[in-house]
């Protein structure tokens, strides 16, 4: 019984930690997106007084797009971990009511 409130606890444990990093991750590349964003205006400026080429905007553009791909792609790992440690946290409770019954 003592384990398997250990292994839950650690698991919530490593959750926390893995959130926690997540977002960091994230931070950074919000902050990256705002960068890609401030790339992007400065592009589009150049390109209409003709010193940027069309296809060096497109790729200013496209970085913004990548890098806010990845913002989402962590926002749903946050989203994905919250919900594994609810589905996880019912689980061990379960188990462990099974457990104190024998």
């Amino acid at each position: 019984m003592a384990e398997v409130v250990r292994l839950r606890d650690e698991y919530i444990e490593a959750t926390k930690e893995y959130k926690a990093s997540l977002q960091k991750l994230l931070t950074l590349y919000q902050d990256s997106v705002l960068k890609a964003e401030e790339r992007v205006n400065q592009s589009q400026k150049l390109f209409s007084e003709n010193l940027l080429s069309k296809g060096e905007l497109e790729r200013s553009e496209k970085a913004l797009a990548d890098i806010k791909q990845k913002v989402i792609g962590v926002e749903q790992q946050i989203t994905n971990a919250d919900a594994s440690r609810q589905q996880r946290g019912r689980t061990v409770t379960v188990a462990f009511k099974f457990i104190c019954r024998y």
